[in-house]
């Protein structure tokens, strides 16, 4: 039988310690790596999303000044309707039917990043609570928008371009949207299309239902501005852009 004395304790701790140690670090690596993991997902969520806040950003401040032209163009062509408009010419008029016609897309106000962390469930992916209650709230602003943005089309396409298309000239209304620096902004070129006997979209102006069209327009764009109160949107989506390159920061 062994002697009690001649066991190496001494190599055994040592290795019983080196054994511990291996499994210790064997965790902390695993550890350390999904951490890694978790933080490379979050950076990525969070890059995408500020890409898209950021272009939201840019698209707001062009629908706001859009709106505002288009608020100006219905109300002018109203007053026209019931005075006297000799004030405006036929391109003047034309100019004004272009503005009436454009419309902001829905589609520009869908946000995949932001259906995935709110919609999704990946909140949990995202380290500051603060920032999540900040989405959170900039998602409910932005389905408002685009509801409205959907009513805003549905008039445009279904009431209002109909009828300019049975009462007016859409080939010579083209000319006046090519004319409109601020509208083409498409790489596409629209053909030039010589207008031979164009047509006096005045006489528009005498139609109850064109005048009740016009009255709609306004409305819309009234509520646009007043109902989603578009500036603070801005606000919220700077907000939120700036707690996002604050999280990319760290």
């Amino acid at each position: 039988m062994a002697n009690y004395r001649d066991i190496p304790w001494l190599r055994i701790a040592a290795e019983s310690i080196a054994i511990v140690a291996s499994i210790l670090l064997a965790f902390s690596i695993d550890a350390w790596w999904e951490s890694r993991q978790e933080r490379d997902r979050e950076v990525l969520l969070l890059e995408t999303l500020l890409a898209d806040l950021k272009e939201k950003r840019e698209f707001l401040d062009r629908a706001i000044g859009r709106n505002e032209a288009k608020l100006r163009s219905a109300t002018t062509l109203l007053r026209a309707a019931t005075s006297d408009s000799a004030d405006l010419d036929d391109q003047d008029i034309d100019q004004l039917l272009v503005d009436l016609l454009w419309y902001e897309p829905k589609v520009l106000w869908d946000s995949a990043p932001m259906n995935s962390i709110v919609l999704g469930g990946n909140d949990a992916a995202i380290q500051s609570v603060e920032l999540v209650k900040t989405l959170s709230g900039l998602f409910v602003s932005i389905s408002r928008i685009r509801g409205d943005a959907e009513t805003e089309e549905r008039f445009v396409l279904n009431a209002l371009n109909p009828f300019i298309s049975r009462h007016g000239n859409n080939a010579q209304l083209s000319m006046a949207y090519v004319a409109d620096s601020e509208l083409t902004q498409s790489e596409y070129e629209f053909p030039v299309i010589s207008i031979d006997n164009p047509s006096n979209h005045r006489n528009l102006l005498n139609s109850l239902e064109f005048q009740n069209l016009l009255a709609n327009r306004i409305e819309h764009s009234l509520s646009f501005d007043r109902t989603l109160q578009t500036r603070k949107l801005r606000e919220q989506l700077s907000d939120a852009i700036g707690q996002l390159e604050s999280e990319l920061a760290h």
